[in-house]
């Protein structure tokens, strides 16, 4: 019994550890291409399916939980802690296998277990169940090259086969993964075998490449089937650094990039060199970092000479590959986190070159499955290479990454005395950093994405339904925010990844996609009506989002549609002291508004701001101004501008900074309809 215990306890810790990074999942709502999955699983919705085949097939899992979990958000999510916690334990079985040592793999996957790095914090459509598949497909692989069981082998293409049948671009990646660890463990063996596996493994590949191009060329800018080689077709110089990125942004988180870039102060146009330079001593300081570690742990590898030549080339390197990279017309945050992947990359290359000779080929196998996870990526689908869309399958990879210092260090117990106590303290404080550092990252990450988003989703789908609960033909439906942070995440709500946002909020209120309307603003109303007769006003529904929920402003707005061009008449007495107004009756800043007002003046002023103020239930908000230039001349003109929609209605307008108080006549604040 005691044994039993002690062979699960591993096991136990570590989904522990998985839960405790994922557990604010169960916290989240719905997003952007989880309401793919969704809607293609609603059968009555639905007449067409999604994609074409084969990702009709990864829509029947998604089908089979909406039967069972419908709307129920939190359901979802945890399948996906329970689908991570599995892939936790998978992987400490497979590195068991492949390092046959126990505590290697126990640390190596708490590094996994602590949750990701450098991604969004949203459920990952079908990618923790890719892994899961990855990794006992590598059990089953790991199985049979150290017992040579036919039956494995022929297992593990079948379980290949199979997922890139289902789902080609997520799990293609994983042939590399295969071809290296047959080499890894079978490199004393003849190599006509591993040569002849390897060629099974690529064949298989292929022909699933060439039966599957509307697959493997969804997004291409070319029209399928058109073309296979989707590399050529799409050739972009800048597809070929962009995994750097990716492979950065596993290792250093994106917020933490972004807030080193913003102290230095690099979103500057045209960028400037030196500040591009100091862009890459994130890269320069872990790979220093790294080395002064490994200095301690092999002193007779690592010697002083060895660092100082090291040092030179990351300065040398640096700089060439500053002036190579600095003139690419990409997004600013993605082309440093391209730089300073290519100066990690050179520090890799280097360790492996005069690494030890037990770790060596490791390192390399850790260097190609990272590596050849994106290449195989880019070949299929290159435009799909951004700085941190390949989550699917880098999980894992990112955590062999780090096996080489676990593996020389785990060597240097074989040393005795202070030694061995010094060691293992390093090891101990290596990776409690990386799981500490890797929990607060997931934990924080959940909790932002949680409070800026997933609480306003879910609250603004759940009133909508209140609001809407049956919709059975054609609606128009507008959302706008109190404020421009809570308009950010209203509008996040309804986005979906290829298809229109109307999908998401159909989902959420049980209809058909084509049953929903969206227009982008006020002044899209009256078009969409004009394009869409068999809806009337009474179709239409707006609302406004706040702090406290969601308000429906149908009245208002079909007041507005039906009123036309309603003006109201300010008197020059309703100003007080000539510069400020107090509407006494609502002016609805649901449509923008143009204000006329006459003015006469003398001297003293040679321009002015007129600011305007929204009234949003109760909320006063002071919004933008508008600069006006006045005539000097003594004589009576007419001044207008615009105020766009926003809040509920108008609370006041007035001048600012006025020294000398002009003359007004009656001002007229009418509904703008464009032009």
């Amino acid at each position: 019994m005691k044994n039993f215990i002690f062979r699960l306890a591993p096991y136990i810790i570590l989904a522990g550890v998985a839960f405790l990074s994922y557990h604010q999942l169960l916290e989240m709502y719905f997003w952007r291409d989880d309401y793919t999955g969704l809607y293609f699983s609603q059968k009555s919705l639905v007449g067409e399916p999604a994609f074409m085949y084969p990702y009709q097939i990864a829509f029947l899992v998604e089908r089979f939980f909406w039967q069972f979990f419908g709307l129920e958000a939190a359901r979802y999510f945890l399948v996906e802690i329970v689908l991570y916690v599995s892939a936790t334990c998978l992987l400490f079985y497979f590195l068991q296998k492949l390092f046959r040592d126990k505590k290697v793999a126990f640390f190596s996957t708490l590094v996994f277990a602590a949750g990701y790095i450098g991604q969004d914090a949203m459920k990952m459509s079908m990618g923790d169940g890719l892994v899961n598949v990855l990794l006992l497909n590598l059990v089953v692989f790991i199985q049979y090259l150290q017992t040579k069981k036919r039956g494995l082998f022929i297992l593990s293409l079948v379980i290949f086969f199979l997922t890139i049948e289902v789902a080609p671009q997520r799990t293609s990646s994983s042939l590399l993964i295969f071809l290296l660890l047959d080499w890894l463990l079978s490199f004393k063996e003849k190599k006509k075998d591993i040569l002849t596996r390897n060629l099974t493994f690529v064949l298989m590949f292929l022909v699933q490449y060439f039966i599957h191009p509307s697959a493997w060329i969804l997004g291409y800018r070319v029209i399928p089937p058109g073309h296979f080689l989707g590399l050529f077709a799409n050739f972009s110089p800048i597809y070929f650094l962009n995994f750097l990125g990716t492979f950065w942004n596993m290792l250093f988180p994106s917020h933490l990039q972004l807030q080193f870039n913003t102290f230095i102060d690099i979103y500057k146009d045209p960028l400037n060199f030196s500040k591009f330079l100091l862009a890459g001593i994130p890269a320069f300081l872990f790979a220093f970092l790294t080395l002064v570690f490994l200095k301690f742990i092999r002193p007779s590898v690592y010697n002083f000479l060895y660092i100082g030549k090291s040092v030179a080339v990351f300065t040398a390197f640096s700089i060439f590959w500053a002036y190579l990279t600095i003139g690419i017309k990409i997004d600013q945050t993605d082309l440093v986190s391209i730089f300073n992947g290519g100066i990690f990359l050179v520090f890799l290359a280097i360790w492996v070159v005069i690494g030890a000779a037990k770790s060596k080929l490791l390192s390399v196998f850790n260097l190609l499955a990272i590596f050849g996870v994106l290449v195989i990526f880019f070949l299929t689908i290159p435009e799909r290479v951004l700085v941190s869309y390949n989550r699917y399958l880098l999980l894992p990879s990112f955590t062999v990454a780090f096996l080489p210092v676990i593996f020389i260090t785990k060597e240097f117990y074989q040393k005795g005395g202070i030694q061995k106590n010094f060691a293992r303290s390093l090891f101990f404080a290596v990776v409690s950093v990386l799981v500490v550092l890797r929990l607060f990252t997931a934990l924080s990450t959940q909790q932002e994405f949680v409070q800026s988003y997933s609480q306003h989703a879910k609250r603004f789908y759940q009133q909508l339904r209140g609001f809407l609960p049956e919709v059975n033909k054609k609606k128009m439906v507008y959302v706008e925010g109190a404020t421009k942070e809570l308009d950010l995440s209203i509008g996040d709500a309804a986005r979906v990844g290829y298809l229109g946002s109307e999908v998401a909020v159909a989902i959420n209120l049980n209809t058909r996609k084509e049953n929903i309307l969206l227009p982008q603003s006020l002044e899209e109303i009256p078009m969409f009506l004009n394009k869409n007769r068999e809806i009337g006003i009474d179709d239409v529904y707006t609302f406004l989002y706040t702090e406290q929920g969601l308000f429906e402003t149908s009245n208002i707005t079909k007041e507005l549609l039906q009123g036309g061009s309603k003006v109201t008449t300010i008197l020059s007495t309703d100003w007080e002291k000539g510069i400020s107004f107090y509407p006494s009756a609502k002016i609805w800043t649901l449509q923008p508004i143009e204000v006329t007002i006459p003015l006469k003046i003398s001297a003293g002023v040679l321009e002015t701001e007129v600011f305007w103020e929204y009234n949003t239930f109760g909320a006063v908000h002071k919004d933008r101004f508008v600069k006006i230039p006045f005539f000097q001349d003594g004589l009576w003109h007419e001044y207008k501008f615009i105020i766009p929609a926003g809040g509920e209605y108008l609370k006041r307008v007035y001048f600012k900074d006025l020294t000398n108080v002009p003359e007004i006549g009656t001002a007229q604040f009418k509904y703008y309809k464009g032009g």
